[in-house]
């Protein structure tokens, strides 16, 4: 397996505990304030919340991060792309050259 494909299997199996953590926080918070509970309980649960959100906007847009290593893949996708299209190309251009060259015209006659 190449190290690109170990590091996006690596980021797709990250990102699913980072998101349970930030979701679970918010269910926390958002429960705490439902309930009228009193502030302190309330103010636990934003401060839970505040560290859960901020671990989750370093995770995807800090350096190294998610959407740095989606980006990157998205650009090796589309090198591969662009690759396998000039292949095709070269390979059409090449076909049509042999044709041209050596198709032998079988209705005119001797």
């Amino acid at each position: 397996m190449s190290s690109d494909a170990v590091r996006t299997s690596r980021a797709v199996d990250r990102v699913q505990p980072q998101r349970d953590r930030l979701r679970e926080a918010h269910d926390a918070f958002s429960a705490v304030s439902a309930g009228g509970d009193a502030s302190a309980s309330l103010a636990g649960a934003l401060t839970v919340l505040r560290a859960a959100f901020a671990e989750h906007v370093e995770y995807a847009e800090g350096p190294g991060g998610l959407f740095e290593e989606l980006l990157d893949d998205e650009r090796l996708v589309e090198v591969t792309a662009g690759l396998v299209r000039l292949l095709a190309e070269h390979r059409r251009r090449g076909a049509e050259l042999l044709h041209n060259v050596y198709a032998v015209e079988t209705g005119s006659g001797d």
